[in-house]
């Protein structure tokens, strides 16, 4: 067995529920906000209140004293549903994290933010006009050859009173100073992103390297208006592992058991990592490759004397006394051992 009613209407509820269509934005003290907040009005259904409810806002300060203007209350369109506030600006001298508080009242404004319903911003930061750049990592930074920095650099744009000032717009660029020492020859150069779209007043670099190693300055640099606010740090780049050996002055022949040279220069070994920078700390081998039968009697007539190992000294392992007794053909293997893992 069924019953059917007869159709009726649901209609809209009271003012239940509020909720932001558009929160608060960072300001700069004395300006519009960017962004004025936009609340929605919805009962328990979720449905959009009809009719013309007022709905007042209340300020919140981080530090200090801070007043709201130009926006105290605000009420909705006909039937619309949600309410705008236009002309809120905060006027004040302590930059910090402020909230807005919007709330309902059936009987008037209320001066501490409280009422029927309330709703609270997130905090979002008010402060004076940009004044300075700050660097939010330490003064020197130190990386390997064409690798990412260890940590990113990031900059962050400050008012007079050292806070940060997050309502601001423009982009963060970075360029490298080139240094006199750098261990590879060209101009080097910054490779990653060098500018970036500031967020609430910041950038961060995280992608930057440097193939050439050497001392440098990265001068980060943020425009504003007829001003550009800069700030440095000094960049150490250390070669890379050893991955290249190049052989200097190695003779076409010599005499058994005499010292192997060229123009009596011995034979120099320079070592780089895979992108041309100057090892300087590692150390060289020299080994016979060819095949070789001893000789009874010879003086070690199979190895090569004075064959290392040998220290890198301003790139290069010197072989000052490189000897070979047993007379033929050969080729010499020089090595850089590499590091156990």
């Amino acid at each position: 067995l069924s019953a059917e009613s007869r159709p009726f209407t649901i209609l809209t509820g009271s003012i239940a529920v509020l909720a932001f269509l558009s929160q608060p934005s960072p300001s700069l003290f004395a300006a519009p906000l960017p962004i004025q907040p936009r609340v929605s009005l919805m009962d328990l259904g979720g449905n959009r209140v009809r009719g013309t409810p007022w709905l007042h806002v209340f300020i919140t300060p981080g530090l200090g004293a801070s007043a709201l203007l130009g926006c105290a209350e605000a009420y909705s369109a006909t039937d619309a549903g949600e309410v705008a506030f236009v002309g809120c600006r905060i006027e004040g001298v302590t930059s910090g994290p402020h909230t807005l508080t919007i709330y309902t009242s059936e009987t008037g404004v209320f001066l501490d933010g409280t009422g029927t319903l309330t709703l609270k911003s997130d905090p979002f930061q008010v402060s004076g006009p940009p004044a300075s750049l700050a660097l939010y990592t330490g003064a020197n930074v130190g990386a390997v050859a064409n690798a990412s920095f260890a940590e990113a650099p990031r900059v962050q744009v400050l008012d007079l009173s050292g806070a940060e000032v997050h309502a601001i717009s423009g982009r963060a660029s970075v360029r490298l100073i080139t240094s006199t020492n750098a261990s590879v020859s060209g101009t080097p150069v910054l490779s990653g992103v060098t500018s970036l779209p500031l967020s609430l007043g910041a950038a961060s670099f995280a992608d930057l390297s440097v193939e050439s190693a050497g001392n440098y300055s990265l001068v980060f640099s943020v425009p504003n208006g007829s001003n550009v606010f800069e700030i440095s740090l000094q960049l150490d780049i250390v070669p890379g592992t050893p991955e290249l050996l190049t052989l200097h002055d190695y003779p076409s022949s010599v005499r058994a058991g005499a010292v192997i040279s060229s123009a009596s220069r011995p034979p120099r070994v320079l070592v780089t990592d895979a992108f041309g920078n100057v090892v300087p700390d590692a150390t060289a081998r020299v080994t016979v490759t060819s095949n070789c039968t001893s000789v009874v009697g010879a003086v070690s007539p199979c190895a090569a004397l004075g064959g290392g190992p040998v220290p890198v000294v301003s790139g290069f392992a010197v072989f000052s006394d490189l000897r070979l007794y047993l007379i033929g053909s050969y080729a010499l293997s020089f090595s850089i051992p590499h590091a156990p893992p």
